[in-house]
């Protein structure tokens, strides 16, 4: 199941960080969490990916 929360939770945390006061709060992190999140960012965008396309394959569905 799309836990579309989740989703949209991620990809705000992704908004901030693209920000300016987001990315100076970001490098003063340790390496290693600041790897964790790199990790964790990518996850959340192919998780979104993911969503959009079974999104599109249903709508498809519905409109044949």
């Amino acid at each position: 199941m799309i836990d579309f929360d989740k989703i949209i939770d991620g990809i705000e945390m992704i908004e901030f960080f693209n920000q300016r006061a987001g990315r100076e709060l970001w490098f003063n992190k340790p390496k290693e969490i600041q790897d964790a999140d790199i990790q964790k960012e990518q996850e959340i965008l192919l998780a979104a990916r993911d969503a959009l396309l079974i999104c599109s394959y249903c709508n498809k569905e519905d409109i044949e």
